[in-house]
């Protein structure tokens, strides 16, 4: 059975899908309150050890550390968030009061009402949409479930999940005027699949134009890292896991490393972006979040809810849909992961009577809304700053977690290679520590409200874009299973300040999955843009009308570095078998 919450950008259908795992009690979870009924159990807003419904506890602190904001009463009052995904029960009662009347829109029935019937167009039941809106922006103190991280932000829903269609993606991020008033975009989607994915010629259009958004002050975009850390979902749609391919060693395939790579998504590259992972309710990385160089920040997404905790969040209303149902409507294959899940008679109406929550929302997709509505509260607490600005205050105040987390390593030919290494700090600012599984670390609200107070927008540089390098002279041979590798440098004569750095390669090899891929900068930092044992097994370049575009590997770990000095780019292939060689190779950096 699937265990992820991320639907599918290209494939275009959900996998989120409770797990077939024996049901958890309630024992151990603190009584409700009066004013949220649920929000004792949201741990990722304050995190006391809870169990919310599953058999084991968390572990107290690891959450948004988000009380002195809400204390201060700062809710995401007067910012606009859009849930870019499958639907929106703009009538459900934690929601109904912070939807934007009107503002929605449905593209399959063309009409204001994202709302989603009861089972979705590849038969699966829960709206994802609905579960997402939730966790931004479900309302406080009413009484009714529990609560959003951004309680009185105002919600608009695009269902562009539900048609997949190029023109309804431009017309929910910013592109039309239903979404152009939109501050902030929650991307909880992505696709799955073992090949480098470049961007369409939409999103790449798309994209010039979201900086005229906000005043001119930039469209903020959150989005999902991705649930491929074991396996990744295959074009013909069966599951690949990496650590099972029989074409590696048993040392490779031990390998404590991402399957997908979210650095293989052009999109996640792209400098608009905000790329976030996921942690658990014990604060470190939950078991599928996609790692990668382009993540930037993570935030809660928990696990499944049956042995240990995942997100608490609204659902579809009722006990005949949804995620949440009564006992009749889930099978043997496919059973309710707690008895918080099935409502009504388990649980004596005690905690979730009418199914209109569900506590096993998890994967990417619920730490993207988490990120979102943590944007929301920076946004009202200083609603002038530019989105460059808002990166800048989440990666200053990250906090990281998974201290003790090691670098993973193998023996190639005798000779030791990092495969993925621990935390890094960059030589720009101590400040600045990055890891590929959780960017900057894991998103602190109240120190980044605090930094957003007083933040003087304008404060970072007027960014410039510059490439440098192009097409080598001669291809470059990339040794069969060696740990020296092959190595190619670029000199860059501009010392600017690196705010977004992107490697360009088109490589020619068999199995990319063979491959590890480097960059140190010229101070010495180090950033692994690609591992080996990837699911990015099919090629590091595509063809338009026959030209050959490179791929774009972008890192973050080189944020607030300065750019003038020799790079060094090194490939390592770390399988016998294949040979293959580097043809291009070129640094696009955007700084100031």
């Amino acid at each position: 059975m699937r265990k992820n919450s991320f639907p599918l950008l290209f494939l275009g259908f959900l996998c989120l899908l409770l797990p077939a795992c024996d049901r958890g009690g309630s024992a151990g979870n603190p009584p409700a309150p009066a004013g949220d009924p649920l929000a004792a159990y949201q741990w990722h807003l304050r995190n006391t050890g809870q169990k919310t419904f599953s058999q084991s506890a968390g572990e107290a602190g690891s959450d948004l550390n988000i009380g002195k904001t809400m204390a201060d009463g700062i809710t995401g009052a007067g910012v606009i968030v859009a849930v870019v995904d499958t639907g929106l029960e703009i009538g459900h009662e934690d929601l109904v009061n912070n939807v934007i009347p009107g503002g929605s829109y449905n593209f399959v029935g063309k009409t204001t009402d994202p709302s989603p019937p009861a089972i979705g167009k590849d038969g699966e039941y829960g709206d994802h949409g609905t579960s997402v809106a939730g966790i931004i922006a479900a309302e406080a103190n009413n009484g009714k479930g529990g609560s959003g991280v951004a309680s009185k932000a105002s919600l608009k829903g695009f269902n562009y999940l539900a048609t997949d269609a190029p023109a309804d993606e431009v017309a929910s991020l910013g592109g039309s005027d239903r979404s152009k008033d939109v501050h902030v975009f929650n991307m909880s989607y992505g696709a799955t699949v073992n090949m480098f994915i470049p961007l369409s010629k939409t999103e790449d259009e798309l994209w010039e134009s979201t900086k005229t958004l906000r005043g001119g002050k930039g469209g903020i975009y959150v989005k999902s890292s991705g649930n491929g850390y074991e396996d990744v979902r295959q074009e013909d749609k069966s599951w690949y896991a990496c650590r099972r391919d029989a074409a590696y060693p048993d040392a490779v395939k031990a390998l404590d490393v991402t399957c997908e790579n979210a650095t293989g998504n052009e999109l996640c590259g792209r400098p608009e972006l905000i790329v976030i992972g996921a942690y658990n309710a014990s604060g470190v990385k939950s078991s599928y979040s996609t790692a990668g160089s382009v993540l930037w920040v993570s935030a809660p997404g928990g696990e499944y809810g049956s042995a240990s905790p995942a997100i608490l969040t609204t659902d579809q209303s009722g006990c005949d849909k949804g995620y949440s149902r009564r006992r009749d409507l889930y099978s043997v294959s496919r059973p309710a992961a707690n008895d918080f899940e099935m409502g009504e008679a388990e649980n004596d109406g005690k905690y979730n009577p009418g199914c209109n929550y569900t506590s096993t929302f998890n994967g990417t997709s619920s730490a993207a809304p988490n990120a979102s509505g943590a944007v929301a509260l920076i946004l009202q607490a200083n609603p002038n700053l530019k989105r460059r600005e808002v990166k800048h205050i989440l990666a200053r105040t990250a906090r990281p977690i998974d201290s003790g987390i090691a670098a993973q390593t193998l023996t190639i030919a005798g000779k030791p290679y990092t495969a993925e290494q621990g935390w890094i700090t960059n030589k720009a600012n101590p400040a600045y520590r990055f890891h590929n599984w959780y960017g900057f670390g894991a998103i602190d609200v109240d120190a980044a409200v605090t930094m957003a107070k007083t933040y003087q927008p304008g404060t970072l540089g007027e960014p410039q874009q510059k490439v440098y390098g192009g097409d080598l002279a001669q291809p470059l041979a990339v040794p069969d299973e060696n740990a020296d590798g092959a190595t190619a440098r670029i000199t860059i004569p501009d010392n600017l300040t690196i705010e977004h750095l992107s490697v360009g390669v088109a490589i020619d090899h068999p199995n990319t999955g063979e491959l590890g891929i480097e960059l140190t900068s010229p101070g010495g930092t180090k950033s692994i843009l690609l591992n080996i044992r990837s699911a990015v097994k099919t090629g590091l370049y595509h063809f338009d009308n026959g030209t050959i575009i490179p791929a774009p590997l972008a890192s973050n770990a080189f944020y607030g570095e300065k750019a003038a000095g020799e790079w060094t780019l090194r490939i390592v292939d770390g399988v016998a078998g294949n040979t293959g060689a580097l043809k291009y190779f070129a640094l696009g950096i955007l700084g100031y």
